[in-house]
């Protein structure tokens, strides 16, 4: 845990991405989280970035903008270079390859410590200047056992979502049942396979409105699935701000994936005390097990289409499945759960 006799320490974190996603969130929060805990923060994005867009509302931080090109762009790290140099951090921090291979790259000339939390299993030839790696589940542990990483070069952390968590957690209604989703709308989120089991649990009895939120390239394609299974009602409101808000008026929160590293969204189910169905992939399958939600098998929309029956059959049951989801967001994904323990692993790197 983190003593308040620690000294803060002065964080460089670098994001290089320019769209909002799971990784984004996870560099927006841990701006906040440090910034409101004292510790010195220059967050360092793209000109074009949307999470810099956010960081701009707020005053207790420093910003900077870089044009960057890709991953090979010399004037992109000599700029970040430059920065490191004029802010003087104890560690850099970068998310995602680019800004580890660039940023990484820039902070190695300038001798400062950089550390990186992994969001998926990614090519770790852009991390090979990194410090010290982040996994956030035992699956990312062991990708780099397999890898060749040396074990005293990373600790798992999980990720955490800086939200309060509902004090009264939703018993799914018997009539007006609301069934929403959230993310990128990309062919490994899995929104076609939650179309069909829609459709097909409307057509086994059960009713209820579809919300998917999120925007991406498949959101034409998934309007006109829903149209060709006869599924006018479902709405797509677009990018969601106010996750919270979004899930307020939720009786069942469904993650569809194929894949999925983590699931930041999961979390905020959690948070927000909504019942959860979600495919047993990687990251849910680590963070949620059958006391705490309903797991299905990928690509199955019969499978998915059973659980929403059983959801709305038994509320019950999945009010006591969702009180146990939010009790472990808030012992094990909190933000005052987890930043301790990263920054643990930051001191821990300081020290040598």
């Amino acid at each position: 845990m983190e003593s308040h006799t620690d000294k803060p320490i002065k964080f460089a974190q670098v994001m290089l991405a320019r769209r909002l996603g799971g990784a984004e969130q996870v560099f927006l929060d841990l701006c906040a989280a440090l910034a409101s805990r004292g510790h010195e923060v220059l967050a360092i994005g793209t000109r074009q970035s949307e999470a810099m867009n956010i960081l701009d509302r707020r005053d207790d931080l420093q910003r900077l903008r870089v044009r960057c090109q890709g991953p090979h762009d010399w004037f992109c790290r000599w700029s970040i270079g430059h920065a490191l140099r004029r802010f003087g951090p104890d560690i850099v921090q970068t998310h995602l390859g680019k800004a580890s291979r660039l940023a990484g790259q820039a902070a190695r000339t300038a001798g400062y410590p950089t550390i990186s939390i992994l969001n998926n299993f990614p090519k770790l030839k852009n991390y090979r200047t990194i410090d010290m790696l982040i996994p956030t589940t035992r699956d990312q542990e062991a990708y780099l056992h397999r890898n060749g990483v040396a074990t005293e070069r990373f600790i798992r952390v999980p990720h955490f979502r800086s939200l309060t968590p509902i004090k009264e957690v939703k018993v799914p209604s018997r009539t007006g049942r609301v069934v929403k989703s959230l993310g990128r709308l990309v062919p490994e989120k899995g929104f076609d396979v939650l179309l069909r089991a829609a459709a097909l649990a409307e057509r086994q009895g059960s009713c209820f409105r579809l919300e998917i939120g999120g925007d991406g390239p498949e959101r034409k394609a998934l309007r006109a699935l829903a149209r060709q299974l006869g599924m006018g009602g479902v709405t797509f409101p677009g990018w969601i701000d106010d996750v919270p808000a979004f899930l307020s008026d939720a009786d069942v929160f469904v993650l569809a994936s194929r894949h999925e590293a983590f699931g930041l969204v999961i979390l905020e189910a959690m948070a927000c005390g909504v019942p959860i169905v979600a495919t047993r992939v990687s990251g849910p399958a680590e963070i949620l097990d059958s006391k705490t939600a309903l797991l299905v098998d990928p690509d199955d929309p019969s499978a998915m289409a059973a659980a929403l029956a059983t959801v709305f059959a038994e509320p019950d049951a999945a009010a006591d499945r969702t009180h146990r989801a939010l009790h472990r967001f808030e012992q094990d994904y909190s933000e005052p759960a987890v930043i301790g323990r990263y920054l643990a692993a930051c001191r821990r790197l300081l020290a040598g």
